[in-house]
């Protein structure tokens, strides 16, 4: 008779699965799996009032019913399509299950601001003169745009001071750029952090044309 093995078994017994896709940025690597989400914690991850916030959560996912092994730095997408970064990978219940904490990163109340990112290309006049010109990049990157502490003016309406956009997906800036809100505003882009660590988002500093 053969051995009872809990790894094989974990999609049969455990209840509460949802379907989750397995990423890994850089590689060609997409797993469909069913897995089990914990409870939720949420936590303001910069100062934004509320709208930029952090959610911890353990997924758990079967233990040998795919290969490649779940790494951290891997993405977890949700069935609503909520990414989900793996901050620690741990096996659990003898193996059974990987226990993966994750965070996830959103601007709450609908991700209602986006810009689109131009850089400065080099044309020639009619009279033959080198000009700059500015050309769509990157389109439609969903974002957070808020005024830096301290440059709210009357009124709590910030003017032409230093804004800082903070950027769902990173971005490689190279050559000379700046940033269009849908409104037509443009900002100049005075310095980019990528993120330290697992779980932050990038975010430009810019000041207001």
């Amino acid at each position: 008779m053969p051995l009872f093995n809990p790894c094989d078994d974990f999609p049969s017994v455990v209840d509460g699965l949802e379907p989750v896709t397995l990423l890994r940025p850089g590689a060609e690597l997409a797993i469909e799996l069913a897995a089990l989400r914990g409870a939720v914690s949420r936590r303001e991850a910069a100062a934004s009032a509320g709208r930029y916030t952090a959610a911890d959560v353990a997924w758990h996912l079967p233990g040998r019913t795919f290969t490649p092994e779940p790494r951290v730095g891997d993405l977890l997408v949700d069935g609503g399509g909520r990414r989900w970064t793996i901050l620690s990978v741990t096996r659990a219940t003898c193996g059974a299950r990987w226990r993966c904490i994750c965070r996830s990163l959103a601007v709450e109340q609908g991700l209602d601001d986006y810009i689109d990112l131009e850089r400065a290309v080099a044309t020639k006049s009619a009279a033959g003169a080198e000009v700059l010109a500015w050309r769509p990049w990157r389109t439609g990157l969903a974002c957070r745009v808020q005024p830096v502490a301290g440059q709210l003016g009357a009124g709590g309406q910030a003017g032409r001071g230093r804004w800082r956009i903070y950027l769902l997906d990173e971005v490689e800036l190279d050559g000379v750029c700046r940033a269009r809100a849908p409104d037509g505003t443009v900002y100049r882009i005075l310095a980019s952090r990528r993120p330290e660590r697992l779980g932050e988002l990038m975010y430009l500093d810019v000041e207001r044309q």
